[in-house]
């Protein structure tokens, strides 16, 4: 049971990615999002590793929600 959740939430995620980085912006915000985690971690500040994954999720919400916007035209 707990598999085929997983699998599902997979799925769910990689069509999400495929609308969202249809917006142009997105992929860039994207690896610049994913190097901030990158070097709070390897700096071992959680605190700032935290924030930039707080920040990076709130950008993809944005980012998806514009793609299904984009899509109803």
């Amino acid at each position: 049971m707990l598999l085929l959740m997983w699998d599902m939430l997979a799925n769910l995620m990689r069509k999400s990615q495929n609308k969202i980085y249809r917006i142009s912006w997105s992929p860039t915000k994207a690896l610049h999002a994913h190097k901030k985690i990158y070097l709070a971690l390897k700096a071992k500040d959680p605190g700032r590793a935290v924030e930039a994954m707080k920040q990076h999720m709130l950008d993809e919400e944005k980012a998806l929600l514009a793609a299904l916007e984009k899509g109803k035209d």
